[in-house]
């Protein structure tokens, strides 16, 4: 399985304080990939190495993917994709409590002790989500 967040915008930027719909609901946030500021919300999409879905959630924009990753992944086992976003020794801990094997590609300051190979497989894989979330 493969895990991604991606941001689900409501309204431009600019008009963001005048909206009146989702108010409460929605929040603030900043998408990495688009360099951008959205006001909405972002979803959250589990998929299998097929393309299919698995898990899906939506959570207002400023909630971190590590917090919501529990709740879309609680009928899985065995490997889990993500990107870096979903780096950290608490989820990892309760991953391996729930027999699943987190893999996601490490930062530029991290040693990496996996071979080149088994990681390339794995980011050649991760596009699935990619592609999944694109169409």
């Amino acid at each position: 399985h493969f895990m991604d967040g991606f941001p689900i915008p409501v309204c431009h930027y600019g008009r963001a304080y005048r909206h009146k719909n989702y108010q409460g609901l929605a929040a603030f946030s900043y998408c990495a990939a688009k360099q951008e500021r959205y006001y909405g919300f972002e979803g959250h999409l589990l998929v299998n190495l097929s393309g299919m879905i698995k898990g899906f959630t939506v959570a207002p924009a400023n909630v971190d993917e590590r917090a919501v990753a529990p709740e879309i992944t609680t009928h899985i086992h065995g490997l889990l994709g993500a990107d870096k976003g979903y780096i950290s020794p608490s989820l990892t801990s309760y991953y391996d409590a729930q027999g699943v094997d987190l893999q996601t590609p490490l930062r530029a300051n991290m040693k990496e002790d996996r071979p080149k190979p088994v990681v390339r497989r794995l980011m050649k894989a991760r596009r699935i989500v990619e592609t999944v979330i694109g169409q």
